[in-house]
């Protein structure tokens, strides 16, 4: 898995996935308030431009639950329709987000 961004309490993370032949993003973050999400926004916004400069112009990932699935939309996101299961076998939410 590669990092695309990380400090304390936040990451942005890229892996490919042989089965599905796609890029997965992983993003996570503690703490957050609305200055937090803009400061966010822009990191992200860098991120995906360097992703689209590499040739990267899509990326999916998993959304466990309602509020990760409103999370990952306030980026640009959006519901594939499908379902996944995790690595624990949980069902989970594909969302596709453009870079």
């Amino acid at each position: 898995m590669e990092t695309l961004y990380e400090e304390p309490g936040a990451f942005i993370k890229l892996r490919f996935d042989e089965k599905l032949g796609v890029y997965m993003m992983h993003l996570d973050c503690t703490a957050w308030s609305k200055s937090e999400f803009k400061r966010y926004l822009k990191i992200f916004r860098i991120v995906c431009a360097d992703l689209r400069n590499r040739g990267i112009t899509e990326v999916y990932g998993l959304a466990a639950d309602t509020k990760a699935i409103k999370f990952n939309k306030m980026f640009g996101a959006v519901l594939t329709g499908h379902v996944a299961e995790d690595e624990f076998g949980n069902l989970n939410a594909v969302i596709k987000m453009e870079t």
